[in-house]
């Protein structure tokens, strides 16, 4: 893939579902509206409706057929992104 060439695009995305895999780390997987160019190294930014962004890095190929993939997200207690990311529910 050439890097020169990607063009950063907003991608709606549902909670397909969460799973707790230690104390304080969660596997997100989201289902994407749209395929996406995955590249290894890639991160996705989230957005609040408050206009907070943060970046996380993706945990997993995502599956060109299935249009999921997977973040590894440690829960940081009282951080709006982890809060809302680590209580959300399916279909979200």
């Amino acid at each position: 893939a050439v890097l020169r060439d990607y063009q950063p695009t907003r991608i709606g995305a549902t909670l397909r579902c969460r799973e707790a895999l230690a104390s304080e780390v969660w596997r997100i997987r989201l289902e994407l509206d749209r395929p996406l160019r995955w590249l290894p190294g890639q991160y996705l930014q989230f957005h609040l409706p408050d206009g907070k962004r943060r970046a996380f890095s993706i945990a997993s190929r995502c599956v060109a057929d299935s249009g999921e993939l997977d973040l590894h997200v440690r829960h940081a207690q009282g951080g709006s992104f982890t809060e809302v990311l680590c209580h959300a529910e399916r279909g979200q």
